[in-house]
């Protein structure tokens, strides 16, 4: 499936945009517009790269590349996790209810409510200098697009820290990505 995803964003006070492309399951393109600088980020199966400013795209792993990966991992639909079904395991206690997988060493949790089976939350872990760095984001704001049930806020954490509130202003399903897009 493929996609593009164009969000308003609000980083700590501060408005700007977050453009995303995704061809899932392994390519992701990321323009984030800050009101004093710009970011790119490319993820292109184990490629990926940052472009800072409009610079020479820069080759990053380790840590960064997990990251992207992870910003993908958390945008997977249940369609998705349906192809992956035999990486996915289910995990429920009580009122809760998580799909989890883990890819490339990214453990990626879905957190469900049981009451209208949306996906809520995505919680992640990644490792970093010995220690573990969570993230999570919480959806709402549901409403169906094109046929399909699409959240249209997103708030984010990093280490515990609201990082980001993004709100969906529209959204390409089937959208005709050339493979430059995901190139630098």
């Amino acid at each position: 499936m493929v996609r593009a995803i164009i969000t308003k964003c609000y980083w700590k006070r501060r408005d700007g945009t977050d453009t995303r492309s995704i061809r899932a399951p392994n390519q992701l393109r990321v323009e984030l517009s800050y009101p004093e600088k710009s970011e790119t980020r490319i993820l292109n199966g184990d490629s990926a790269q940052v472009i800072f400013e409009g610079r020479a795209a820069e080759e990053v792993s380790g840590i960064q590349r997990d990251a992207m990966r992870l910003q993908l991992m958390r945008l997977y639909s249940p369609l998705m996790l349906l192809k992956k079904i035999d990486s996915v395991s289910l995990i429920e206690e009580g009122d809760l209810l998580a799909l989890s997988l883990v890819e490339n060493g990214v453990h990626v949790h879905y957190l469900v409510n049981k009451e209208n089976w949306h996906i809520e939350k995505v919680a992640g872990t990644l490792l970093m200098n010995g220690g573990e760095i969570q993230f999570l984001t919480e959806y709402s704001d549901f409403a169906v697009v094109e046929g399909v049930l699409v959240h249209h806020k997103e708030n984010k954490f990093a280490g515990g820290v609201n990082t980001a509130m993004l709100q969906l202003r529209q959204i390409t399903f089937d959208a005709q990505l050339d493979d430059s897009r995901f190139k630098p």
